[in-house]
């Protein structure tokens, strides 16, 4: 795949899609050579120079800020799926290796929260705004990096929280759709690796201390009665600024690592953008965490007793 140039092509279309009068400009009464947006005008919207937005289409900018992609993205009128397409694009056409590319998403995005997980839907790693969403209560790193610790038994478990923790299970205003959802992810997980020991400890455990987890993970109907659309939003109730009806996209790199990703965005404009930005206002300069920083809780490793 000649990742610039689908990079370039998707920029185009975007920007083609777009009427100047929806973002705010005069049309001019001469004519247009081509749809939509110019690229002067794609820059000017976004805060950058006519030059830099044509060598990021051209797929000649070795590397483009967050802030840069999210202001693109922004002026674009990209959904949760086409930004999760739009960074996939920037940051594989970066060169990073396997498994890489989730990990400069993650690093890279501020204003959008990002949750990578492994096959056990471990968290390996989430940026800031990922864990004011998901786990504002929880310890996510010791050294400021982002990174949850690298001990299987410390790490945050998206499963475990969801169906173990009563603090995420309130955050989902639709908790039984998002149990379904999460199940059918791991069970074909398990379904891939059967012999995985982590996954296989992990659906004991959870059969074991969630009849829910069980009941769900036991009879595919129920799961699949409760399941939503691919590109169904996710309801949250968040403590800290309340209702938001969010746009989830699922990043798969399709390599050997079983890494995968989890993108949040709301509609511009909309209260659950005004709670989304809140929530990011609240975040600290300093996102690393001590050990004191937050409670003991089942999401991470073995349940706590």
């Amino acid at each position: 795949m000649d990742l610039p140039a689908c990079l370039g092509n998707f920029l185009r279309s975007q920007r083609c899609r777009i009427k100047p009068e929806d973002v705010g400009l005069v049309r001019s009464p001469e004519s247009r050579r081509v749809p939509g947006l110019r690229r002067e005008e794609v820059a000017r919207l976004a805060g950058i120079s006519p030059d830099y937005y044509a060598r990021v289409e051209q797929g000649r900018a070795p590397r483009v800020s967050g802030s840069v992609l999210d202001r693109l993205a922004r002026v674009l009128m990209l959904d949760g799926a086409g930004r999760a397409h739009f960074y996939w694009l920037a940051r594989r056409g970066a060169a990073a290796p396997a498994g890489g590319g989730l990990h400069q998403i993650a690093s890279s995005l501020s204003t959008l929260p990002v949750v990578v997980l492994n096959r056990g839907h471990d968290v390996v790693e989430w940026n800031p705004a990922g864990q004011a969403l998901f786990a504002w209560h929880l310890l996510s790193s010791s050294d400021g990096t982002g990174r949850p610790h690298t001990r299987a038994e410390s790490r945050p478990n998206l499963s475990r929280m969801l169906f173990l923790d009563p603090r995420t299970r309130a955050l989902f205003g639709e908790w039984h759709t998002e149990a379904a959802w999460n199940v059918t992810l791991l069970r074909r997980a398990a379904e891939q690796e059967p012999q995985d020991p982590g996954l296989t400890g992990l659906v004991a455990e959870l059969v074991a201390e969630s009849p829910e987890f069980a009941e769900l993970w036991q009879h595919p109907a129920k799961r699949a009665a409760a399941h939503p659309d691919a590109d169904a939003p996710t309801w949250f109730t968040h403590p800290s600024v309340g209702p938001m009806r969010l746009n989830r996209a699922l990043l798969e790199p399709g390599d050997a690592s079983g890494t995968w990703a989890l993108l949040f965005s709301a509609e511009p404009g909309s209260p659950s953008q005004r709670a989304l930005d809140a929530l990011l206002a609240k975040l600290p300069t300093d996102t690393g965490c001590g050990p004191d920083d937050a409670p003991e809780s089942p999401c991470r490793g073995k349940l706590s007793r």
